[in-house]
């Protein structure tokens, strides 16, 4: 009997813990070029967690060298969330990015960009509940 109930302890343990944090999206450019993503704050299940920025998340990452205009792509493995968004950070102003099925263009401009890709999963279509998460990423664009 105890067996049992360990093990009924031991299969709930590893289900909240594969259920507890939000999936990685994984963000890329048009050559194939794989781009780092963090997980930033979230709201999954039952747990939620908060980050500092992207800049300070970043800041000892890598940058992924991209060229100017470059197209970067994000995808979401599984289930697709019902709402996403995008802003990048650059020279300390923040900037709504557009995309179009899933991708946008580096900037014009050399330099380092930090964005922050936001995440909705809603439970039912006219649901309030919802999951949620951000990423952050960066790039540094060469002319």
């Amino acid at each position: 009997m105890r067996r049992s109930i360990w093990g009924i302890a031991v299969v709930l343990l590893l289900l909240l813990t594969a259920c507890g944090k939000p999936p990685l999206p994984e963000v890329h450019t048009a050559d194939g070029t794989s781009i780092d993503v963090y997980l930033g704050s979230y709201c999954w299940g039952n747990t939620c967690a908060d980050s500092v920025g992207a800049e300070e998340i970043l800041k000892d990452k890598n940058k992924q060298t991209v060229p100017a205009g470059m197209v970067i792509s994000f995808a979401f493995d599984g289930k697709q969330p019902t709402e996403t968004g995008m802003s990048l950070m650059h020279d300390g102003k923040l900037t709504k990015v557009a995309f179009e099925d899933q991708s946008f263009k580096a900037p014009a401009e050399p330099g380092v960009y930090y964005y922050s890709l936001f995440a909705k999963w809603r439970k039912t279509p006219d649901s309030k509940i919802s999951d949620d998460a951000s990423y952050v990423f960066a790039v540094e664009v060469k002319g």
